[in-house]
């Protein structure tokens, strides 16, 4: 259908009409009507190879813009803790520590890493690990890993996102990955979570 309003009616050649078997059959008596024939004449006629490059660019046309992705995966999410829950979350005096969650909270979507905090700290990735183990009482990944999965457990309960989609909008850039740590941490896997909420 798609194609016919596109491409609407042609006339074919009479050397090419046997090459194509016609999908339904003519019962219009158009050539008792003055008006049909008048209307038939004004057809473009076309031949096969026309017809075979017409359907070839609206295959391509149809496959770019039709494809099977789900257009809700292109939906990128931005979070940012309000400022009581990054107080809270914090129980470190340290100026490095509080600047460090600061900066992982409102990254948390980016593919982040301990060395872009230790970076962005201007501290070393070795005494950056000890000193957040020692200040916040986890491992930075074990921290990252938290916070992730409570945005996913927002997303999951609130919208109809994709599993995949959620991974990759926190953080995850493999679902299967995702599923694991999810599972590790709230003891169950995305789907069932999301069943009962």
């Amino acid at each position: 259908m798609i194609g016919f309003a596109l491409f609407g009616q042609v006339e074919m050649n009479d050397d090419s009409q046997n090459s194509f078997t016609r999908i339904h059959p003519i019962v219009t008596p158009w050539e008792s009507s003055q008006e049909l024939r008048q209307a038939r004449k004004k057809i473009k006629t076309v031949n096969t190879t026309q017809i075979e490059s017409a359907a070839a660019l609206l295959k391509t046309i149809g496959d770019y813009h039709f494809n099977d992705d789900d257009p809700r995966d292109q939906i990128k999410f931005n979070f940012h803790s309000s400022k009581k829950e990054t107080k809270d979350s914090i129980n470190s005096k340290n100026d490095e520590i509080r600047k460090a969650i600061s900066y992982i909270d409102t990254n948390l979507t980016t593919n982040l890493t301990l060395e872009d905090v230790a970076n962005h700290v201007y501290l070393s990735q070795f005494y950056f690990s000890r000193l957040f183990k020692k200040e916040i009482g986890v491992s930075f990944i074990t921290y990252l890993n938290r916070q992730r999965i409570e945005q996913a457990k927002v997303l999951l309960a609130q919208s109809n996102l994709s599993i995949k989609s959620i991974s990759q909008n926190i953080g995850y850039s493999q679902t299967s990955y995702f599923c694991k740590i999810f599972k590790e941490l709230v003891g169950m896997t995305p789907v069932n979570y999301r069943k009962e909420k």
